[in-house]
């Protein structure tokens, strides 16, 4: 009895030390499989992290190179502006550059149209003196009151010479003045301007034929008469 008592004491501690074993085994299967586990979820989170980084990444790049379009369209769209809106400024700049061009043509041409009839009257009064007039004879520059006539002609002679010289040096100033008007491709301003030199231009060859003609009748009248001033 005694021998079967020990036999199953022993069993029974061998039993348990057995199921000891096996739940320290358990045990420690379980902590490994809980410590994989726990790896694994780090690991998966670390994944999904790394994923919500790379995606917020991927969002920031869309989101940036959208930025960067909308800046450059933006910019683009504002450059065609800027452009639009400095042709159109100039386009204004040069309208109103040849409304002041034609303005000054057409005061030009009111300015020739006064020598016009300057220059008609002035060519009157020189053709009234011709090559076969006598201005005076060794009698009448005995006479005290010829004397005094021909001092005043000599007067009149000399402002006729003085007239002609000045509307010469006149028309001249307006055609360097219609010179310095640009056309701008404009076709009024270019039919105005070509029109008023035209005129100008005549005028000039007509009051250089006149001062001339002024010049040599104020020569004939000193040489005739041996006056050359207006007197006392």
């Amino acid at each position: 009895i005694s021998d079967e008592h020990s036999k199953k004491k022993k069993k029974d501690n061998q039993d348990k030390q057995d199921s000891t074993h096996t739940n320290q085994e358990t045990q420690h299967k379980e902590k490994k499989n809980k410590s994989k586990k726990h790896s694994h979820e780090k690991k998966d989170q670390h994944q999904e992290k790394k994923n919500e980084q790379v995606i917020g990444e991927k969002k920031e790049e869309v989101t940036e190179s959208k930025k960067k379009e909308k800046e450059e369209k933006d910019e683009i769209k504002g450059g065609k502006e800027n452009e639009n809106q400095e042709v159109e400024e100039e386009q204004q700049d040069q309208k109103s550059k040849i409304a002041e061009g034609i303005e000054s043509i057409r005061q030009v041409q009111k300015k020739v149209e006064a020598l016009k009839i300057q220059n008609e009257k002035l060519e009157l009064l020189v053709k009234s003196y011709n090559n076969t007039t006598t201005f005076s004879s060794e009698q009448l520059k005995q006479n005290e009151e010829e004397k005094i006539k021909l001092h005043k002609k000599w007067l009149e002679l000399s402002n006729l010479n003085h007239n002609c010289g000045s509307l010469q040096e006149e028309v001249t100033q307006q055609l360097l003045l219609l010179d310095q008007i640009e056309s701008f491709g404009d076709s009024q301003l270019r039919s105005e301007r070509k029109s008023a030199s035209l005129l100008a231009n005549q005028i000039a060859d007509s009051s250089e034929k006149l001062s001339h003609l002024a010049m040599k009748i104020m020569k004939k009248f000193e040489s005739e008469t041996g006056i050359t001033d207006a007197g006392h």
